[in-house]
C-alpha cells in the first residue's frame, strides 16, 4: 500500500494512507505524491481521490468585473436623459389640447430614446477606446 504525502498551501505533510487523505478533505488545487507517481500532482487529477476533495471554483477575472460595472453604468447613463425627455415630453402633451395625444406620446417616448442612445453609442466607444489602449492596439 502506498504511503501519500500532500502539500495544501504550500505546507508539505505526511505520509498518510490514502483512506487517511481521503478524510482530510483536501481542495482540488492541492498537491498530492506517493511512491508510485513520478512528480506531485494536483489532488483532482489523483483517480484514488475522486469524490474526496472539495472542488474550489475559478476567481472571477478582475476585468470581467470592471466590464460589468462598465456596462451598468452606461445603461444608467443613457437612462438619464431618458427619462428628462421623456417628462419634458410629457409636460408638453398633457399642456396641449390636441384630441391625437396617444400619437404624441409615442412621439414623445421616440423624441426621448434619441438622446439615451447617444450617452449609450458615447459611452461604448469611450469603453471601446480605453480597451484598445489598455491592449495597447493603438
Amino acid at each position: 500500500m502506498a504511503n501519500y504525502h500532500v502539500s495544501i498551501q504550500g505546507q508539505k505533510s505526511g505520509p498518510y494512507t490514502l483512506e487517511e487523505v481521503k478524510a482530510m478533505n483536501i481542495a482540488d488545487e492541492d498537491l498530492v505524491w506517493n511512491e508510485n507517481m513520478r512528480d506531485w500532482q494536483k489532488a483532482m487529477d489523483v483517480i484514488e481521490l475522486y469524490g474526496h476533495i472539495t472542488i474550489t471554483p475559478p476567481k472571477l477575472p478582475e476585468n470581467r468585473l470592471n466590464e460589468k460595472k462598465a456596462i451598468n453604468q452606461s445603461l444608467a447613463y443613457s437612462l438619464i436623459p431618458f427619462f428628462i425627455t421623456l417628462i419634458w415630453a410629457f409636460s408638453r402633451v398633457l399642456g396641449s389640447s390636441d384630441t391625437n395625444q396617444e400619437y404624441l406620446i409615442l412621439g414623445c417616448v421616440l423624441i426621448a430614446l434619441i438622446p439615451s442612445l447617444i450617452v449609450l453609442i458615447i459611452c461604448y466607444r469611450y469603453k471601446i477606446k480605453k480597451e484598445i489602449k489598455r491592449l495597447n492596439l493603438s
